[in-house]
C-alpha cells in the first residue's frame, strides 16, 4: 500500500499538480480576493493553528475564477514601491479588484500593505540565503483572481519576465503553510538567466535549506544524492512520507503531505543531511549561474532533474565502491555512455530520464540486481563524463546548442504574444531574449575551434 501511494506521488510530481476539474461559479462571497478581513495570523502560522476546516474554506472561496472580460478592461488597485536594495520600483497590482467583488470583504490598501511587507521580507531572506544572486528584476507583482494561459488553474505561481503572478489561494497557502517559500522560489527565478531543470534544482535547493519537507516533496532532484551519500534509508523514508493518508478537497496534495504530522526524528535526519549537502547545492547553483545555457541543455538532453547536483557531488564526494567484475563494469559504462549522450530529448522532444533508463538496462539487460551497485556505476561514470584530463568540470556542448536556444526563444516569442501579457512582461521578455543571445555569442566565441 505504501509503495502504491509512493509510486502515485511520483506520477503526481511528474505532471505537477492535478488540473482543476471545474471553476466554481462566481458569487459575492466566493469572489473575495486574498484574505477574509476577520482573519489575522502570523506569516509562519500552520494549518493546525487556524484549523484544516478554516483553511479549506479560505482556499475554496479564493480559488481561481473564470475570466469574464478581457484583462485589459479590468480595473486594478495598484501601488508602486521601491524596495531596499532594488534598482527600480515594483508595481503591486490587484487587477479586477472590484470586478471580482474583492472589495466586498477587503480593503485594497490592506492587501497591498501585506504584499509590500511580504515581498520586503522575502527579498531580505533571498539575499541572506543566496548572496550570489543578482539584483532581483521584480518590476511587477500581480495578485491574479482568474486562471489563464500565463497562470493556469493547476499552478501556484509563475515568474514571467520581471513579473510574478500568483493566485489569492497561493498567498493563503504560502502564509499559513509554506512560510512564503513559494515567493522565495519565484523571486529567485527572476534572477536566473535561462529556463529548465537547472533553475528548478537551484530554487528547490533553496526551499529545502529552509525546510527539509521541501526536499521530500521534490525528491527527484535529490533522491540519488541523498540515498548514496547521506541517508542510506532515504527511500524508506520517502515511502513512509507519501504513505500517509490525504483527503480529496481544495487543499492540494502537496500541502497536505507537507503539513500533516510526520516522524520528527526522520525530518531531523534529513535536515542534518541537507546541512552536509549545502556545499553541493551551492556548487550546482554556481554551475547554473556560470553556464546557464549549457546547464539547461545538458539537463534537458539527459532528462535528469538532478544532473548539476550529481555533477557537483562526484567532484567532491568519496564515490561508493564498485564490487562487480571488470567485464560487467565496462558493459555498464558503455551502456551509460550510449544513454547519457543521446540527443532525442533535444531533437525529438522526448522526456526520457537517461539515468533511469540506464539503471533499468543495467538491471534487466546486464543482470545487475543490486540497486546500490547500479547507482555506484552511474556516479563513477559521471565522474569522467564532463571532466578534463586535469580533473576540471567542463560543460562545453559541441552539438545542437544553438538550435536548442533558438527554439526556446521562439517559445518566449509565443508567450509575449498572449493578450494577457503586461507591458512590464513584454519589456522584460525582450531583455531576457537579448541576454540569452549575448550568452550564446559568448559561448560561441569562447568555444570556437573546439568542435
Amino acid at each position: 500500500m505504501a509503495k502504491t501511494k509512493y509510486n502515485e506521488r511520483r506520477k503526481v510530481n511528474d505532471r505537477r499538480k492535478q488540473k482543476t476539474n471545474s471553476l466554481i461559479k462566481i458569487s459575492v462571497i466566493s469572489l473575495a480576493c486574498v484574505l477574509l478581513s476577520t482573519v489575522v495570523a502570523k506569516v509562519s502560522a500552520s494549518p493546525s493553528q487556524i484549523g484544516n476546516g478554516e483553511l479549506t474554506h479560505l482556499i475554496e472561496i479564493h480559488s481561481p475564477r473564470p475570466l469574464p472580460v478581457a484583462p485589459a478592461t479590468l480595473k486594478s488597485e495598484k501601488r508602486s514601491v521601491l524596495f531596499p536594495g532594488q534598482a527600480e520600483p515594483t508595481l503591486l497590482e490587484i487587477p479586477g479588484f472590484k470586478n471580482y467583488a474583492c472589495d466586498q470583504c477587503h480593503q485594497s490598501d490592506d492587501l497591498l500593505d501585506r504584499a509590500e511587507k511580504r515581498i520586503a521580507n522575502v527579498l531580505t531572506r533571498l539575499k541572506t540565503a543566496s548572496p550570489e544572486s543578482s539584483t532581483v528584476p521584480l518590476k511587477q507583482y500581480i495578485i491574479q483572481p482568474w486562471a489563464g494561459p500565463l497562470l493556469s488553474a493547476h499552478q501556484f505561481a509563475h515568474a514571467t519576465f520581471d513579473t510574478i503572478r500568483l493566485f489569492p489561494r497561493t498567498i493563503l497557502i504560502d502564509q499559513y503553510v509554506y512560510d512564503n517559500n513559494t515567493h522565495l522560489h519565484e523571486i529567485l527565478h527572476l534572477t536566473q538567466t535561462f529556463l529548465g531543470h537547472a533553475n528548478e534544482l537551484e530554487a528547490y535547493s533553496l526551499n529545502a535549506q529552509e525546510d527539509a519537507r521541501f526536499l521530500l516533496l521534490n525528491f527527484p532532484y535529490f533522491e540519488n544524492i541523498a540515498n548514496v551519500f547521506f541517508i542510506e534509508d532515504f527511500k524508506i523514508i520517502l515511502e513512509e512520507y507519501f504513505s500517509r493518508p490525504i483527503k480529496d478537497g481544495p487543499i492540494p496534495r502537496e500541502v497536505q503531505w507537507y503539513s500533516n504530522e510526520f516522524d520528527s526524528e526522520k525530518l531531523n535526519k534529513i535536515s542534518n543531511a541537507i546541512q552536509k549537502m549545502k556545499p553541493l547545492m551551492k556548487e550546482a547553483a554556481r554551475l547554473n549561474r556560470d553556464y546557464p545555457l549549457q546547464s539547461a541543455y545538458l539537463s534537458e538532453q539527459t532528462g535528469i532533474p538532478s544532473l548539476l547536483l550529481d555533477l557537483a557531488a562526484v567532484q567532491v564526494m568519496e564515490l561508493p565502491a564498485i564490487t562487480l567484475s571488470e567485464e560487467k563494469r565496462d558493459k555498464a559504462f558503455a551502456l551509460l555512455e550510449e544513454q547519457m549522450n543521446k540527443t532525442d530529448n533535444i531533437l525529438l522532444g522526448y522526456k526520457i530520464d537517461r539515468k533511469k533508463e540506464a539503471l533499468l538496462h543495467m538491471r534487466y539487460t546486464l543482470g545487475i540486481n543490486d540497486p546500490a551497485q547500479r547507482l555506484a556505476l552511474y556516479f563513477h561514470y559521471l565522474k569522467g563524463w564532463k571532466t578534463t584530463a586535469e580533473g576540471e568540470l567542463d560543460l562545453f556542448v559541441p552539438k545542437y546548442l544553438n538550435d536548442y536556444v533558438q527554439e526556446k526563444i521562439k517559445q518566449v516569442d509565443r508567450m509575449l504574444e498572449y493578450p494577457e501579457i503586461s507591458s512590464f512582461e513584454k519589456a522584460g521578455g525582450e531583455r531576457f531574449k537579448n541576454q540569452i543571445l549575448l550568452e550564446l555569442k559568448k559561448i560561441a566565441t569562447r568555444d570556437q575551434g573546439r568542435k
